[in-house]
């Protein structure tokens, strides 16, 4: 292959580097968001923080709750309501209790913070828990 010239590859460099700048980004979001956990319901929370949090909590919660409800043996349709119930409940705490955030706050606030990557989560629990049930009681 002939050598790409020097202004194909300078134009082709920051392309390539905005995922990694993105990346970069929410790690520092998040990081800032963790940070204010210490700080409580004293907290000023930025929107997208929040988000971000409530995002990387659910996907935490779903992978350790999925292994444990595998370990269990908990069955179908229990389970899988149970994680519901748990989730919802969990992340209820988390915004009211520990982040202090009223639903006034924020245009459509309640909304937008209880569907935060609720599906991701749901998918994160069921991989998990169908690969720990089948591991440990097969």
């Amino acid at each position: 292959m002939p050598p790409r010239p020097a202004a194909a590859a300078a134009s082709a460099s920051p392309a390539a580097a905005a995922p990694a700048q993105r990346r970069r980004g929410a790690v520092a979001t998040l990081a800032r968001a963790v940070s204010k956990l210490a700080e409580g319901s004293s907290a000023d929370w930025d929107q997208e923080e929040a988000l971000d949090l409530i995002y990387w909590w659910r996907q935490a919660l779903g992978l350790l709750a999925g292994a444990l409800w595998g370990y269990l043996a908990l069955p179908g349709l229990y389970g899988f309501i149970g994680f519901l119930a748990i989730n919802i409940a969990a992340t209820m705490f988390l915004v009211k209790g520990v982040m202090g955030v009223e639903d006034d706050e924020w245009e459509n606030a309640g909304t937008e913070l209880m569907q935060e990557g609720m599906p991701y989560s749901m998918s994160a629990f069921m991989v998990m828990w169908v690969l720990s049930h089948t591991m440990l009681n097969t």
